[in-house]
């Protein structure tokens, strides 16, 4: 993986996840929050490493896209930024 024109490693690791947090109620209101529906997704972490294990980089993604593999959608993001 070139990072800054050097050829380092990418180490990438995924997992899935359900996102929840309750709506919020209206300031106005006194009522208490209600769940939301949860959402699932799945955790991307990517990490650019020296050869002696040095971290260079690490972006950490959640993402819903299930028809393309994660390492290219951490490669996408990699050349995004």
């Amino acid at each position: 993986m070139p990072h800054k024109g050097k050829k380092h490693w990418q180490w990438i690791a995924e997992t899935d996840v359900s996102l929840t947090r309750p709506k919020p109620s209206s300031k106005k209101s006194r009522k208490p929050a209600v769940p939301g529906s949860p959402v699932e997704a799945c955790l991307v972490i990517s990490r650019i490493l020296t050869d002696d294990g040095k971290l260079l980089a690490e972006w950490f993604l959640i993402t819903h896209v299930t028809e393309v593999d994660k390492v290219t959608i951490a490669l996408w993001y990699y050349g995004y930024w």
